[in-house]
């Protein structure tokens, strides 16, 4: 089980929630769309590992209109994106997406820890089935 997170700036509050889920080890951070595009057309374990998941943290507007430019390297992988807001074009382009769950910048990140939990199955690095509990947050 892998997570590959992107975003410009700061994503703590993100990374906080996803390092309560996933093992350090098995999350990878990308600033750079052209960095996480190189990894998505990379080596075929992406596509084969049912337990990826890809958190986009897109900074503005202009960062998330960038991000569509990959939407076809996210069609078979579970995606969360985390909008920078809730205007109505900024929610439109977030669905274009096709994310698993959406949220936004400043929401309440409890449900983003229960979702991600739920994506990944509770499955370490080997896929097997974890046996622990929702971590609470």
């Amino acid at each position: 089980m892998r997570v590959l997170a992107y975003g410009k700036g700061s994503m703590d509050d993100v990374l906080g929630v996803v390092e309560s889920v996933v093992p350090r080890e098995n999350i990878e951070v990308f600033g750079d769309l052209q960095s996480l595009s190189a990894r998505l057309r990379g080596p075929s374990d992406l596509q084969d590992d049912e337990a990826v998941v890809v958190i986009l943290f897109p900074a503005n507007p202009d960062d998330l209109q960038e991000i569509l430019s990959i939407r076809h390297l996210l069609e078979n992988v579970r995606t969360i994106v985390v909008a920078p807001n809730q205007e109505t074009d900024t929610v439109a382009m977030a669905h274009m997406l096709r994310p698993r769950f959406l949220t936004y910048a400043g929401e309440d990140l409890r449900t983003l820890t229960s979702v991600l939990y739920k994506m990944t199955s509770g499955r370490n690095s080997d896929g097997m089935q974890e046996r622990r509990s929702l971590p609470r947050g």
